[in-house]
């Protein structure tokens, strides 16, 4: 198995989803068991690696091109300049992991370098990881530094590579010359696309191997890659730069609905795209490594120049407000209680208890005392068959540890089926049909077609339906272009919510933090900030209900005009129907009261 769990697949959503999202994320609930989602994103125009990046374990030499200052807090640049840019997705203890991919749109007035402009091999960024890990079935309780070095990759090509269930499946395209566990530019990786991608990128492929049309794989602007090697195993790690539009086929072919890049390839934004490993792969390799869990801090950082000089990343022309946004979405949990079912090992029973530490939760171990009827023993549990490496605790001898096996009590993969030399030789049974099935139906919310349990152990193994839904996060991280940002947060001085993207300014008379030119288009008053309860209305922009504070009734008053032209509800001044855009504008002043509300000065 590969971080995160490979069988999760490909999300997908709608643009009403993503407005219940939001509008959900704004209240909480409490309960027993609850499969939560709710990580932090932030974007910074600096490089905010370690000052001795790489710095995972073992020790290794100071990359001098990519050491940079975790303390760096720019957010703002100035216009034409070739920022550093470091995003960070950060899921906090007791949430699911995130699925791959994660999503990163951009302004398109930020000019991302394509392949051509960058030669492959050179480096154009670095991520470094603070991750919890379950090792050889033991509790997720190792926490581990990960480093990746990115290097420009070329777009073409199809380099092959090992199957699928292989070992540390990876290890023939990777280069490690120094043997400091990271990857070398001149991994095979580098010079070609792995042959995996091209299949991701193929909008009418019903499935990875499946039914195929016309329509070719897309080619990314660009493509950075790494590797670093983690307990036992080679981990590839791949960034894909997309301009505007360039995945919009996806949103056509009705086998692959929903679909996220038939969602996000419809916008008029720059995507950037992590994936981690094979997302489309449906059998699992055997690793050490069992569990995968939150807390989880990860920080991408890509150049703006590479140390040879080459631009990677401009700035916009024109000052302004401008944004990124992060997409991410947490796996599924078939019982909700928490523990994604990659890493369930009763995924179907909510809880978890383990009398006798073999990683097994009691209700689904026939060797606990607790198990179920007819289980009763307390005898130790099995030890893993001989399979070239010792890969923990395996209670029904297929090499793959309880807590990595997608169905820990019934063999499904790695025994010794040939020889009767007691060596495994065939890793290829861990099986999930879900991911080798045209997209028809899809999971509950919308999302991949995978729910991480192999078929052995799960009852609906041809659909996506029955384990689990999606959790989806949507956050939006601003930046100040050209214009004074005096508390580094993000948002110009001059206003405190993003106006027309791209335009020029005009005061903010009333110091509400909406320009003048934005309450002018809105229709609201541009010097009454707060409305003085005499019968004014229509003085704060967001204050659609006119009583002083922003809550959930501002919010869901763009639920009837969504979609639909709406001037006094267009927050963003694009002139265009109401969108996720002007909904997530509520989000940074939500609970605030106008008479407290003043982020913005005037200039001179």
């Amino acid at each position: 198995m590969h971080l995160p769990d490979i069988r999760t697949g490909l999300a997908s959503f709608g643009v009403f989803a993503i407005l219940a999202a939001v509008l959900i994320s704004f209240a909480s609930s409490d309960t027993t068991y609850a499969a939560t989602y709710a990580p932090d994103s932030d974007v910074r125009l600096c490089n905010a690696l370690s000052t001795v990046f790489p710095g995972s374990p073992p020790i290794k030499p100071v990359d001098n091109d990519l050491k940079g200052d975790p303390l760096c807090a720019d957010r703002s640049a100035a216009t034409s300049s070739n920022p550093d840019l470091t995003v960070t997705l950060d899921v906090p203890f007791g949430d699911s992991n995130f699925g791959s991919p994660v999503i990163t749109i951009a302004n398109p007035k930020f000019v991302t370098a394509a392949d051509a402009d960058i030669i492959d091999g050179h480096k154009v960024g670095g991520l470094t990881s603070v991750i919890n890990l379950g090792v050889l079935s033991g509790a997720c309780t190792t926490g581990l530094i990960i480093d990746f070095v990115l290097y420009d990759s070329s777009t073409t090509g199809s380099l092959p590579v090992q199957a699928e269930g292989t070992p540390d499946r990876w290890s023939n395209i990777v280069t490690d010359a120094n043997s400091d566990l990271i990857a070398d530019s001149t991994s095979a990786f580098v010079g070609a696309m792995p042959s995996i991608y091209p299949q991701v990128f193929d909008p009418d492929l019903d499935y990875f191997g499946g039914p195929n049309g016309s329509i070719p794989p897309i080619v990314p602007l660009a493509r950075y890659t790494g590797a670093t090697f983690v307990e036992g195993d080679w981990q590839l790690l791949s960034f894909f730069q997309f301009s505007a539009r360039q995945l919009e086929p996806f949103a056509v072919n009705t086998n692959n609905q929903p679909h996220i890049f038939g969602f996000t390839g419809t916008t008029d934004w720059d995507l950037s795209l992590s994936l981690l490993n094979d997302v489309g792969a449906s059998v699992t390799s055997p690793s050490a490594i069992g569990d995968f869990c939150a807390p989880l801090l990860v920080e991408t950082m890509l150049l703006g120049l590479t140390p040879e000089g080459e631009t990677r990343l401009t700035a916009p022309s024109s000052s302004g407000q401008y944004e990124f946004w992060q997409y991410s979405y947490g796996q599924r949990d078939a019982d909700n209680d928490g523990r994604e079912n990659s890493y369930d090992t009763c995924p179907f029973q909510a809880g978890f208890t383990d009398a006798d530490f073999d990683g097994l939760h009691d209700v689904c171990d026939p060797d606990s005392g607790a198990g179920p009827p007819g289980g009763g023993s307390t005898s130790p549990p099995m030890d893993a068959v001989f399979c070239g490496d010792n890969y923990g605790v395996d209670e029904d001898g297929d090499c793959f540890s309880n807590t990595q096996d997608g169905c820990p009590s019934i063999a499904d993969g790695g025994q010794d089926l040939a020889g009767g030399d007691g060596i495994a030789d065939d890793f290829s049974l861990q099986l999930n049909s879900e991911l080798l099935t045209t997209y028809l139906i899809a999971a509950p919310d919308g999302g991949p077609r995978g729910d991480s349990i192999t078929n052995a152990c799960d009852p609906n193994d041809t659909t996506s339906t029955g384990e689990g839904s999606f959790v989806r996060s949507t956050n939006v991280m601003p930046v100040c272009i050209g214009l004074a940002d005096t508390n580094n947060d993000g948002i110009c001085d001059i206003f405190a919510i993003i106006g027309p993207i791209g335009s020029s300014y005009s005061p903010d008379s009333d110091y509400d933090g909406y320009s003048d030119a934005l309450e002018t288009d809105m229709g609201t008053d541009p010097n009454d900030k707060c409305s003085d309860g005499l019968g004014e209305t229509d003085t704060w922009p967001v204050d659609f209900d006119n009583d002083k504070v922003i809550t959930i009734v501002d919010v869901l008053q763009l639920k009837p005009v969504f979609g639909t032209p709406s001037d006094r509800h267009d927050i963003n001044g694009t002139g265009g129907n109401i969108d996720i855009v002007d909904v997530l504008q509520l989000k940074p002043v939500f609970g605030n009261k106008c008479a407290d509300h003043k982020t913005g000065t005037v200039p001179n």
